[in-house]
């Protein structure tokens, strides 16, 4: 016990175990563990400073901000002088991340402040280390931030700014962009203006970036002509566009027209790619000379409600040129309602089904499909199977379980039975069913339900149920006890919704499916529990069936021996 001590020091006097331990713990931690020794404050302050997203607290290493009365904000109480500048790089070598946005900073910083950096600084780099900046200010003064050494990089481009007007400050700007981060991997552009407004400056920024790796646009941003730019970067491996509201849109007009020109060794190194377009001029830009064949990850958002012929080509499209293929995400749906339409309109005409679909059970590498249609799915249960047992590799599937039609669809809780029986590393499902108490599989002791083995949320989306009782000690038979039961449609609030009663069933559907959620956990530890006890009576059922088994075997032989003893008795003379 004596040498514990000793080893518990040396264990903790290796930096790269104290660098992970630091990182677990907060602020106030590590300013603490920066007081116990050199070799702690040196680990301790790398993690104070690694990343920072309040240049108050950064700039006020130089000199003390002070507030001013009038503006309401902070300004150097003195300007900075040399021997600030040289503490201050003790702690500015130490930031590898800069992330700033002047709306949520709650210490508004006086133009003078940065005024007063970059005049005084004393080197060209405020922060040499770092290598990951992200910018929603002016952009004026994010250039004082940007060196060689940064990858990633995302800026906010304000819609406050009158293109046309601003066409000189945006150009100089991402010429400091390339001159600047000529090894930059990663950029961000989020933005609200439409990219017809910006696009002759964006391209000159992404034609001098050579090393580029990653593109992230707003959607409706990736345009015939931007295209065709980025197919000549012999890097660029991710193409994606992001639905968060920093990320911002573009206008689906610059895309209605999709049609990229390309030429030999285009997107040699693309495997991931996002774009929002029609399904027809998917469907060409996939089958054009030189088109990128390589792609493992494919997102395509149409602006329009797609018809089975269009997925059915466009399906057809990427099984004969996508074979990597890993993951494919289809969505096509419009925030309108359409209540003009009959049943067997709908059904004729706008409905997916499984002929529709067929085309891409040829991609036998695919571990996540999702397809979201403004209208259910017309599938049935065999579909289901065929699904399940031509893929049996699935790790992710939505089978459009939020339409925005709310006509019922034909398949039942039986269409999860194949999922659980063919396809164990299933972890994230999304069906659209009728769970209607009356459509509820019977189980019997001859054929018990599987269970799925992966399956960490299932989300049932706008599913029917009439009742939750008997839904949950039906998923209780199925589902592992850490598996959680999602309901309810992630586009409401930006839906002009149909009739009211809708809205009114929709929240119907979501309480009954919530206590769904709630009875199966408690159904399944009962369902354990009474296993478990069955499982030590049976144990101790086998225990006394051995001791009758020995006591048994005990009496044959003494009646052997007593039977035996009797004719040797009687054989005597």
């Amino acid at each position: 016990m004596s040498s514990l001590p000793t080893t518990m020091h040396r264990v903790l006097a290796i930096p790269e175990l104290l660098d992970t331990v630091f990182k677990s713990m907060d602020g106030r931690s590590n300013l603490n563990n920066a007081l116990v020794s050199r070799a702690w404050s040196e680990i301790a302050l790398d993690t104070l400073w690694r990343q920072v997203n309040d240049l108050y607290r950064l700039f006020n290493l130089l000199a003390p901000l002070r507030i001013e009365p009038i503006s309401g904000k902070y300004e150097f109480s003195r300007p900075p002088e040399s021997s600030d500048w040289t503490r201050f790089h003790r702690y500015s070598k130490r930031v590898r991340e800069l992330v700033y946005n002047e709306h949520k900073s709650k210490r508004k910083l006086n133009q003078s402040v940065f005024d007063e950096v970059a005049r005084k600084r004393i080197s060209f780099s405020i922060l040499p280390n770092m290598h990951t900046l992200g910018w929603s200010a002016s952009i004026s003064l994010c250039v004082m931030f940007l060196n060689s050494n940064i990858k990633n990089f995302t800026v906010h481009i304000p819609s406050s700014i009158d293109v046309a007007s601003s066409r000189p400050l945006l150009r100089p700007f991402f010429d400091d962009i390339t001159a600047r981060m000529p090894d930059l991997m990663s950029l961000n552009i989020q933005t609200n203006i439409p990219m017809n407004a910006l696009e002759l400056d964006v391209v000159g920024l992404l034609e001098s970036l050579p090393n580029l790796h990653k593109l992230i646009l707003p959607r409706f941003c990736f345009t015939t002509r931007i295209a065709e730019c980025v197919s000549r970067l012999s890097k660029l491996g991710c193409i994606e566009y992001h639905y968060s509201e920093e990320q911002g849109n573009g206008e689906a007009d610059d895309i209605k027209l999709f049609k990229p020109e390309l030429s030999e060794g285009a997107f040699p190194s693309l495997w991931d790619l996002s774009l929002a377009t029609t399904y027809d001029d998917l469907q060409r830009f996939l089958t054009i000379p030189f088109s990128p064949s390589s792609i493992t990850m494919l997102h395509v958002e149409s602006p329009n409600i797609e018809t089975p012929g269009a997925i059915h080509q466009l399906l057809v499209a990427i099984s004969e040129n996508c074979q990597m293929l890993k993951f494919l995400a289809l969505i096509s749906r419009r925030q309108s309602f359409e209540v003009d339409l009959s049943e067997d309109q709908i059904n004729t005409t706008r409905r997916v089904s499984m002929d529709t679909l067929k085309p891409i059970l040829a991609c036998a590498n695919l571990t996540s499909f999702e397809i979201i249609h403004q209208y259910p799915l017309l599938l049935q249960q065999e579909d289901v199977e065929t699904f399940a047992t031509r893929w049996p590799s699935l790790e992710t599937l939505n089978l459009n379980s939020e339409p925005y039609d709310l006509r019922w669809p034909k398949l039942t809780l039986e269409a999860l039975l194949p999922f659980a029986r063919h396809c164990h590393r299933l972890s994230d499902l999304s069906i659209f069913l009728d769970a209607s108490t009356n459509l509820i599989p019977k189980s019997s002791s001859s054929s018990p339900l599987p269970m799925f083995l992966s399956l960490n949320r299932v989300s049932m989306g706008l599913s029917k149920i009439t009742a939750s009782a008997p839904v949950a000690i039906f998923l209780s038979h199925l589902l592992p006890i850490t598996c959680t039961i999602d309901n309810g449609v992630t586009w409401l609030e930006s839906f002009e919704y149909g009739p009211a009663d809708e809205l009114v069933l929709h929240e119907e559907l979501s309480e009954l499916w919530a206590s769904v959620d709630d009875l199966v956990p408690t159904l399944i530890s009962v369902r354990l529990e009474e296993r478990e006890r069955v499982r030590w009576e049976v144990e101790d059922l086998g225990s006394e069936l051995k001791v009758l088994r020995s006591a048994l075997k005990t009496l044959s032989d003494k009646v052997d021996y007593l039977e035996g003893e009797s004719s040797s008795i009687k054989d005597v003379p």
